[in-house]
């Protein structure tokens, strides 16, 4: 049913899009491009240039108001947005009052055929961030950017000049100051003040904004969501190991996994994950520890792995890091810190419960230690198959085995069974 539903949705939106191309001639595409420069957007511009070919569309306005983001996406769309023109298709920028051409942004918008600003816009502050990298590679990437931004604006008879400050000096331009420049043709108000300018008036105007994909998309391509819904991942799990509810390990397996698709998304560098790795390993050993310093060393070590997420190759513009973020790392920290606190009382109640064993039946049994026991500090053994909070008048090592001499509630005392 399903497979013949979707046939059906296909074939209408296929006849809806003939019928528009045939009755109202030409159609103009206008995208809605609010939001970072990142996977989620670069599929949005996709989406609309498609649009655009199947309705033979000869132009495409994209509405921008974007902070930048992600170069690997700009450098993406600037070649769709080539691919496009190269078939005939005339694809102009937008500004929108009081909108931002910024960072990422401002070479998607260099690319395009033309550049119209609104009052308040501004564009630029193009140097790309190389999180983690080495002065070489941030050297790297910004002289590379400064050629890509100069070709992008020679291509369309821009001043080149100006563009490349955009990258070289950080700089940014009013509307008044890119026209003057030579990078913006002219000022205009709206859509459709825009649409006159262009002499499209009459024409249809589609207008593609971002799906709710687009946007899931966009959520994932944040190095700080990918690295939190990792790092909650393994601390709903561990959770779970003490309260027994499948629900926490559902929750925790698709928060990591998100986390990784994010992460896949953003081409975080493998250093990053394996630093994750360590960082699952650490929070887990909190199972056997149960004193809250390997949980509180794997949520810092965690932390410096979300950091590492975005040290990608490509880099960024702007830096993806900024006070909101370094803010949610700190309460992140401050809420993973008072968990631990719980945990650690938890497992002292788990502990302290009633066994599977009766407590008086385990006297004069053997086991062996599950952990180092250094008076007067209590370890783990297991006796009689099952685990034992215990305590003795001399040192153990994990592994020594032992025998159960009195039990005092929930704690066995026991002494070392020498060998043979």
């Amino acid at each position: 049913m399903r497979p013949i539903l979707l046939a059906c949705i296909i074939i209408t939106v296929f006849i809806l899009h003939q019928s528009i191309a045939a009755s109202q001639g030409s159609v103009v595409i206008v995208i809605e491009f609010t939001q970072s420069v990142d996977q989620g957007s670069q599929t949005l511009i996709q989406h609309a240039i498609q649009m655009a070919k199947s309705l033979n569309s000869k132009t495409i306005i994209i509405e921008m108001n974007t902070p930048g983001g992600l170069l690997y996406n700009a450098e993406n769309i600037v070649t769709e947005i080539q691919n496009a023109e190269a078939e005939g298709i005339n694809v102009y920028t937008f500004v929108l009052p009081s909108g931002w051409a910024a960072s990422a942004g401002s070479y998607i918008a260099m690319a395009s055929n033309a550049i119209y600003m609104a009052d308040g816009s501004a564009i630029g502050s193009a140097t790309p961030i190389v999180v983690g990298g080495t002065s070489l590679e941030q050297n790297h990437t910004e002289s590379f950017m400064i050629s890509y931004m100069i070709s992008l604006a020679e291509a369309h008879g821009r001043n080149a000049t100006a563009a490349g400050l955009m990258v070289s000096k950080d700089a940014a331009y009013t509307a008044d100051d890119a026209v003057k420049y030579g990078i913006a043709v002219a000022k205009v108000d709206s859509l459709q003040q825009l649409i006159s300018v262009l002499n499209l008036e009459g024409e249809q105007t589609v207008t593609v904004s971002a799906s709710i994909y687009d946007n899931f998309l966009s959520f994932l391509s944040d190095a700080t969501v990918d690295g939190l819904l990792m790092l909650l991942g393994v601390i709903a799990i561990l959770l779970d190991l003490y309260h027994g509810s499948i629900a926490l390990t559902v929750i925790g397996i698709i928060a990591i996994v998100l986390g990784l698709l994010g992460a896949q998304l953003i081409q975080a560098p493998p250093a990053a994950l394996a630093i994750f790795a360590v960082a699952g390993v650490l929070i887990f050993l909190e199972v056997k520890t149960g004193h809250g310093l390997s949980m509180l060393a794997g949520i810092v070590l965690a932390l410096f792995g979300i950091w590492l997420l975005a040290g990608n190759q490509t880099g960024y513009s702007p830096s993806p890091f900024g006070f909101l973020q370094y803010s949610v790392w700190g309460i992140t920290a401050g809420v993973a810190f008072i968990g631990s606190l719980y945990l650690i009382r938890l497992r002292k109640s788990v502990m302290k419960g009633p066994k599977a064993v009766g407590s008086q039946t385990v006297l004069g049994k053997t086991g062996y230690m599950t952990s180092d026991l250094f008076p007067p500090a209590y370890g783990t053994a297991n006796i009689a198959s099952e685990d034992w909070t215990v305590k003795s008048d001399i040192s153990l090592k994990k592994g020594d085995m032992v025998k159960a001499i009195a039990v005092e509630g929930a704690i066995v005392t026991v002494t070392k069974v020498e060998d043979g």
